[in-house]
């Protein structure tokens, strides 16, 4: 409901992803602003991302069953979220600025999912379908698409999905044929 409210307030552009291979141009993402005096978990001000000044509560980014005291945790460069965002709204390694507007996305679209618990997926707040779906929650993830609604995804589904060469609601950039 906070990527609607923004879009709604900004022309019906979708936040930025925090693409890592963009965050470096001063932009603030959904989630963070990138500090570029900092470095690693310090890098990431969660106060200056976009959807902050709508949810401003950290625990709104984790889930509960994220294991914020594991190892795995503690190796991961951006601790703010246990979700990222779909790099479709950035056309993924294109990284177009300014976003895909959220009128362009097809409702059922994933917008955001709980990533695999590798500290590589990590590095900022966007990911590729392909980088997966968390095992968290039963062989399962909680996502939420750009219509607002929430859902959860098995993930056979989830990977049946990645591997369509077809556009679907994982690959979902609008000005692509194959949504990637």
């Amino acid at each position: 409901m906070a990527v609607q409210l923004y879009a709604t307030d900004n022309g019906d552009i979708l936040p930025w992803p925090n693409w890592k291979s963009g965050d470096h141009s001063g932009r603030p993402g959904w989630l963070y602003a990138l500090d570029n005096s900092g470095t690693g978990p310090a890098q990431f001000k969660i106060e200056r991302g976009l959807l902050w000044p709508t949810l401003a509560s950290q625990k709104i980014y984790l889930c509960p069953m994220d294991d914020t005291n594991s190892a795995l945790f503690r190796e991961r460069e951006q601790q703010l979220s246990s979700y990222a965002m779909n790099g479709a709204v950035v056309g993924y390694d294109r990284t177009n600025f300014p976003t895909a507007k959220l009128g362009s996305m097809r409702p059922d679209d994933v917008a955001f999912w709980e990533t695999e618990t590798q500290p590589e997926y990590f590095n900022d707040g966007a990911n590729f379908p392909a980088e997966g779906v968390s095992e968290r929650h039963l062989n399962g993830a909680i996502n939420a698409t750009f219509g607002g609604s929430v859902g959860y995804v098995r993930l056979g589904a989830w990977y049946l999905q990645v591997y369509d060469t077809n556009k679907n609601s994982l690959w979902c950039y609008p000005d692509s044929p194959d949504g990637r």
